[in-house]
């Protein structure tokens, strides 16, 4: 085989790669709980954008369901990117585990 022609295909894999990555840390995942009272944005990146409260929701009366409808909500919005990126990534290396990747 051909030292040249693999490196060239490594070289090209990285950057496509490199590439995918960044466009899914960019990559926005929104979940809505409570009727959509409750909304929450993360990015691929694992990092909150945005969350939006309904009114009805920050009465005190509500604050425990508030609280977990906050936590359930945030887990599945990262829990969805995170399976987004790792089916998008196993995708491009043929199921093949490339450490630092995921």
């Amino acid at each position: 085989m051909d030292m040249e022609k693999l490196f060239s295909e490594a070289m090209k894999l990285q950057q496509n790669l490199s590439d995918t990555q960044a466009e899914l840390n960019e990559k926005k995942y929104e979940m809505s709980m409570g009727g959509g009272a409750l909304r929450v944005c993360v990015k691929g990146s694992m990092e909150i954008e945005s969350i939006e409260i309904d009114d009805d929701l920050m009465k005190q009366e509500n604050k425990e369901d508030l609280q977990d409808l906050l936590i359930s909500c945030i887990n599945q919005a990262l829990d969805q990117a995170k399976k987004d990126k790792e089916q998008e990534m196993k995708s491009m290396t043929a199921g093949m585990s490339i450490p630092g990747v995921f």
